[in-house]
């Protein structure tokens, strides 16, 4: 199990990712062999078959994407936001000020607000659902889990089902009709509207899409944030355009 306490980050393997549950968590262990203390979850999210390609900040408390794939996207969307907005105050901010104060101040509360909901909606996890090895490392974690899809008390949620490293067809065949399937990457049961993102390698809760410009998926946790990004930054973009 993984207790809250700071220690430094290590390498780790990155072959035979999909072993079974027990024998990764085993094989952790031998890598942690030594240790007085017991890691943090973010200190193994880079285990293979933990955590997949997102990325855990701030000791675990900020969750984005992989660090190379939507580079180029990121920097283009900052770049959109912020180059308008030094153009509109450095030609035409001390006009606004004069005539039109209101405006000005609106225009730069609203883009203040744009650019923290962008980092609210990008370090926010947005709904990944544990794999079964991190499932076994977190006490209780398994339950909260399976309370989450819905399979809590059920077939499918519970401990025993998540030691399967290949799908049950029983087991398949009896939450099929309900929505449920399985993950071939994660491997393990996807809930109803849940959906596997190859950019970050985890299944999403409730996923809409991976959103490039955020480098972050967009899902059951973060969906408000985004929603709330995307209308502040049209009432921002139509400001700079008035």
């Amino acid at each position: 199990c993984c207790w809250d306490r700071p220690t430094g980050l290590m390498p780790w393997p990155t072959s035979r990712s999909w072993e079974h549950p027990a024998e990764l968590v085993r094989l952790l262990a031998m890598e942690l062999q030594g240790r007085e203390d017991m890691p943090l979850v973010h200190e193994v999210w880079a285990f293979p078959g933990i955590g997949g390609g997102s990325r855990m900040m701030c000791r675990g408390r900020c969750i984005t994407g992989p660090a190379k794939v939507d580079r180029a996207f990121v920097v283009l969307a900052w770049a959109a936001l912020l180059l308008p907005a030094l153009f509109l105050l450095v030609s035409c901010g001390r006009y606004l000020w004069s005539s039109r104060p209101w405006l000005l101040t609106l225009t730069v509360v609203l883009l203040a607000g744009t650019a923290s909901l962008m980092l609210a909606t990008a370090f926010t996890d947005p709904g990944i659902i544990p794999r079964p090895t991190l499932q076994l490392l977190v006490p209780g974690l398994q339950e909260r889990v399976a309370e989450a899809i819905g399979l809590a008390g059920k077939p499918g949620g519970r401990l025993s089902d998540i030691m399967w490293s290949e799908p049950n067809p029983a087991l398949t065949e009896e939450l099929a009709p309900l929505g449920y399937w399985w993950c071939r990457s994660c491997r393990m049961t996807q809930p109803p509207r849940a959906k596997h993102c190859k950019d970050c390698n985890a299944c999403i809760l409730r996923e809409d899409h991976h959103c490039p410009f955020l480098n972050n998926c967009i899902g059951q946790r973060n969906y408000a944030l985004f929603y709330a990004f995307v209308v502040c930054k049209c009432c921002a973009t139509a400001c700079v355009l008035d």
